[in-house]
């Protein structure tokens, strides 16, 4: 039996006082679902509460919006908004409920492909007017990855504008996804809300980014207040009551670095960390052991979140801010190696002056292992005490989403991060570039022969260049590919075709669209690449090779062959898009460079 009308009113009112309260999107999606699932059999009866329901949707603008959600809950709203839809029709007339519908179904293939749940995602695309074959589109999504799919749904002659519409909505969130430089990290966090009397925790994920500058001046030295039992810094912001006995300031040699924090979290008024911050002491702490030569060096710089509305509270993302600043202190102060953690690495953490990983709070152990899970995250970084916990949480998921791929890593010490070749990149500073930076910087303190010797290396190094003109690695940077030799000195960049950078990066492939190899045996590598766009069409790619040294063009070809596939689905025109380069010797002893396309 269903609710009376005053009933209904009351549970509407209340609803409409908790969604305008309320600046999380998941939030307000199961308050509004839990109203539609009391009222589901009485849609038309009610659907002038329903039609004042437009305007507070949620829009789920950033996918970081619904990391977190296990698909079988979005699919529960998706499928209750369509028979909406279908029930009351005159809803199509109001601005809204199209488009929620739309943005459920594009997050239920985005949370599917997180999962590695493959059928899903083509089973969520075909409820689109998507035209293709499923099981050809299947075997494309394993083999080349998801933006490749998307691709060739889009240049399928028979995508309707609806299509197209959807697929834009997920290469969007793509590029979102993806888009973040170095300097930032991922952060699982706890959402806690009321509804109806009761709690309602939610895990879902921020980013966090950092700038770290070298500033100028002089070193200012601070005061470092340590307790008098244990001999570590006390976290002034926590255990601010300590009696008199218990604390005391000591004269230690401690820069004074300026940070800033520009994020909302509970508890965190100052938007300066005070010098004797627990988060400072470990990043400091850990600099030195690791940088010496970077001790008398101060540091200023900012901390924000991307989405800076939702609020969370705890200090459990002190581990991953004290590596940001460490990783971006190493890479202001010019550290000859320099580690950087990678954007898609999700930490979380408390932490002590030292560098050790403390434990976060048990009672929110699930949701950031959930935040993790529905995400594309690919690493997840754990107190170590706390890892079987986490990874048990991890294993109850993966028994309902087995294809799900990750590295769950616990941490003792901050260090341990920068030796996990799983997590960061390694940089490391030739050392003449070091001393000559370092000559630089003192040109004014001597005179003499030194000087104009230095004076001309540097002229000539900008003039020729770096030495060892050998690119032994390459970088996709947008629609470009860098070359770098042994020293990381950039030598080359190459204009691969527009939007290239963007959907090869998205395959996770980028290393496969180019190959470095010595073709004429003097020692200096050539370069062979796929030079091609992206999306647009009748565009001819071309493989080509090019001589570095020489700066020219070696040979060119084109990616057209005439074969005849009447029965292959995908298959348009005659033109091919690399997809993998390599090489290796015939029985000859002759170079032989073999190619992917498609």
């Amino acid at each position: 039996m269903g609710l009376s009308l005053p009933a209904i009113e009351r549970r509407f009112r209340a609803l409409r006082a908790s969604v305008l309260r309320t600046v999380s999107a998941r939030h307000r999606m199961f308050l509004i679902d839990h109203f539609l699932g009391e009222i589901n059999a009485d849609f038309r009866k009610y659907r002038s509460y329903i039609i004042e329901l437009s305007a507070e949707l949620p829009a789920f603008n950033h996918p970081l919006s619904y990391t977190g959600m296990n698909p079988g809950d979005v699919a529960q709203a998706a499928c209750r908004i369509d028979e909406l839809l279908l029930t009351v029709p005159e809803l199509h007339e109001y601005p809204g409920f199209e488009a929620y519908a739309l943005r459920l179904n594009q997050m239920l293939v985005m949370l599917f492909w997180f999962t590695g749940d493959i059928d899903n995602v083509v089973k969520y695309l075909h409820k689109q007017p998507i035209p293709g074959d499923t099981d050809y589109h299947r075997n494309l999504l394993k083999r080349q990855g998801f933006a490749e799919l998307l691709r060739v749904i889009h240049q399928h002659k028979d995508c309707r504008a609806e299509g197209h519409r959807f697929l834009k909505g997920l290469e969007a969130d793509l590029q979102k996804i993806y888009e973040p430089e170095e300097s930032s990290v991922l952060i699982p966090v706890a959402e806690t809300h009321v509804a109806e009397g009761s709690s309602v925790v939610y895990g879902r994920l921020r980013r966090l980014y950092s700038t770290v500058r070298r500033s100028t001046g002089k070193a200012d030295k601070a005061s470092k207040r340590i307790s008098g039992k244990q001999g570590i810094a006390v976290d002034s912001t926590t255990q601010g009551n300590a009696s008199g006995s218990e604390a005391a300031y000591e004269s230690a040699s401690v820069v004074k670095d300026q940070f800033r924090r520009l994020f909302n979290i509970a508890g965190v008024e100052e938007t300066h960390w005070p010098p004797d911050d627990v988060v400072l002491q470990a990043y400091r702490n850990t600099l030195v052991r690791h940088a010496p030569e970077l001790s008398e060096v101060r540091f200023s710089g900012e901390l924000s979140y991307e989405l800076n509305i939702p609020l969370h509270e705890g200090r459990s993302s002190n581990a991953a801010v004290a590596a940001l600043l460490l990783q971006g202190a190493q890479q202001a102060g010019g550290a000859r190696r320099q580690f950087s953690l990678e954007p898609s690495v999700c930490i979380t953490g408390e932490i002590d002056a030292e560098g050790q990983v403390l434990p976060v709070s048990a009672d929110t152990i699930r949701q950031k292992a959930e935040a993790f899970f529905f995400s594309w995250s690919d690493a997840l970084v754990v107190p170590m005490a706390q890892e079987p916990l986490f990874r048990s949480v991890l294993q109850g998921f993966a028994m309902e989403y087995p294809n799900r791929r990750y590295v769950l890593l616990g941490l003792t010490r901050i260090d341990d991060l920068y030796f996990d070749r799983r997590l960061t990149r390694l940089r490391e500073l030739n050392p003449a570039t070091q001393l000559l930076k370092k000559a630089w910087k003192r040109k004014f303190e001597t005179v003499g022969t030194s000087v104009i010797i230095l004076l001309l290396l540097i002229i000539a190094s900008l003039v020729y260049g770096p030495l060892d003109q050998n690119p032994v690695r390459g970088e996709i940077s947008g629609d470009y590919l860098e070359l770098y030799n042994k020293y990381n000195q950039k030598l080359s960049r190459f204009h691969l075709g527009d939007d290239f950078g963007f959907h090869m990066t998205l395959n996770q492939m980028a290393n496969s669209f180019f190959h470095l190899i010595d073709i004429n045996g003097d020692g200096i590598n050539e370069l062979i690449y796929f030079k091609q766009d992206g999306v647009i069409k009748d565009v001819v790619p071309e493989l080509v090779a090019w001589s570095v040294r020489g700066d020219s063009l070696i040979w060119s070809n084109e990616l057209r062959h005439n074969l005849e596939f009447s029965n292959r689905f995908g298959q348009f025109g005659k033109l091919y898009y690399g997809n993998h380069l390599t090489s290796t010797f015939d029985v000859t002893g002759n170079l032989v460079i073999l190619v992917s396309i498609t």
